[in-house]
């Protein structure tokens, strides 16, 4: 179960870039560090978690090579993705939402 939860600021909208952690904004974009490695989250694509949302992260500025996630409740980017497409941080326990409209079984009938 996650902690120290940010599910009050999951509207995309209503979170102010510098209340994601480990962000910063470089040459107007929003970016974050991976081992080095500079990343670009686009707010525009998120998907939806228990906790904070998940956002695309890329690794070039035009956005055409996806890097992975950023997790919005933590600042992580080691975020994983299971067979079924969820998402889950390791680092504070944040999951893709199953209660979301993202989240649904295709052999539900």
């Amino acid at each position: 179960m996650p902690t120290d939860s940010r599910a009050d600021e999951a509207d995309t909208a209503d979170t102010a870039d510098e209340d994601l952690p480990g962000t910063e904004t470089t040459d107007g974009d929003l970016t974050a560090t991976d081992d080095g490695t500079t990343v670009y989250i686009d707010r525009d694509e998120a998907e939806s978690g228990t906790a904070a949302p998940f956002f695309h992260t890329y690794e070039d500025e035009d956005r055409k090579q996806q890097y992975g996630y950023y997790c919005a409740n933590c600042g992580s980017l080691a975020v994983s993705m299971d067979n079924m497409e969820r998402l889950a941080c390791p680092d504070c326990g944040n999951d893709h939402a199953e209660r979301s409209k993202e989240s649904y079984d295709d052999s539900r009938l």
